[in-house]
């Protein structure tokens, strides 16, 4: 495609080479639909740093295609949708839906596919440069990833969003960690590895908690409420340190068993050597008893409980 110009020609245009110039470019007078037949459409604004390039461009080392807008030293560089509410005219009434949708496919354009697992469907990717020649890392600062984790049928759309950013002293060439992963209705912290919440003051939850794994807590804890530790006979709690009860409490409370119920967990071998009960019958009863392994005996004179 060739372009005319005056500068070039030297005089001014005649009017078979301004049509020229349009049918070049794609225009034609009348036409509600343009089609430009270019690489490239660059935009500059009132300052040389301020361009918007529109169509192929590299980003990095890859090759893109798209908006490419670059506010400079001299304004902020932005992409601003708007709308209205609007009414019947709409194509759901009433709802604005301000959007940036990506669609992708499976395959190649000429023979497109479903779309497989574990591929992007869009990126909201952070990119800082590394030195004033604009490097670019090979794996950028900060993203959020949505991407499918199953193949896409009309019965299976698994998808996920990932929140992947880099701690301090990443090497460029090391990829981001995927600090927060949301699917359904589960949250996963770093799915790869440890995980830790903090806050800048306290974090409250305001439901229910259920832990299915091992719960540890370090420094001090305050369990207000009724407090129940396990949900079975062989469930064990270990205190390593020292237990002590306010002077206001009502003290520690040891289970009450008749002789019977003690016999029962001492065939059953559910109790445990150091168990404490209260005996309420037999001949002392309302009495403390301990289990030493193999009998259930008082604590007044460690006699077998009869």
């Amino acid at each position: 495609m060739t372009i005319s110009t005056r500068a070039g020609k030297g005089s001014a245009l005649t009017h078979a080479e301004l049509d020229a110039n349009f049918t070049d470019l794609g225009l034609a007078h009348g036409d509600t639909t343009i089609a430009l037949s270019v690489d490239q459409v660059t935009v500059t604004g009132n300052v040389a740093s301020k361009i918007t390039t529109v169509g192929d461009f590299d980003y990095g080392i890859y090759a893109a295609t798209g908006f490419n807008v670059a506010g400079g030293d001299q304004s902020w560089a932005m992409i601003t949708l708007k709308e209205n509410s609007g009414s019947t005219g709409k194509p759901v009434q009433g709802l604005a839906n301000a959007s940036i949708i990506a669609e992708i496919s499976g395959g190649t354009v000429a023979s497109p596919t479903a779309l497989e697992a574990g591929k992007r469907l869009i990126s909201l990717i952070g990119s800082g440069t590394l030195d004033a020649s604009g490097t670019l890392p090979t794996f950028a600062q900060s993203a959020i990833v949505l991407e499918t984790t199953e193949s896409q049928t009309t019965a299976a759309c698994g998808g996920k969003m990932t929140f992947e950013t880099s701690p301090n002293g990443r090497a460029e060439t090391t990829t981001r960690t995927q600090t927060l992963s949301l699917q359904d209705n589960v949250v996963t912290i770093n799915p790869n590895g440890n995980g830790t919440i903090t806050t800048g003051g306290n974090l409250t939850l305001s439901d229910d908690v259920d832990v299915t794994g091992t719960f540890n807590v370090d420094g001090a804890t305050t369990l207000d409420g009724n407090t129940t530790l396990g949900n079975a006979t062989t469930d064990v709690v270990n205190v390593k340190g020292q237990m002590s009860f306010e002077a206001s409490s009502g003290g520690l409370t040891i289970p009450v068993l008749d002789s019977a119920s003690a016999a029962y967990l001492d065939s059953a071998a559910i109790a445990q050597k150091g168990s404490m009960a209260i005996v309420t019958d037999g001949s002392r009863a309302n009495v403390p008893m301990f289990y030493d392994g193999a009998d259930w005996r008082y604590f007044s004179d460690s006699a077998v409980i009869s």
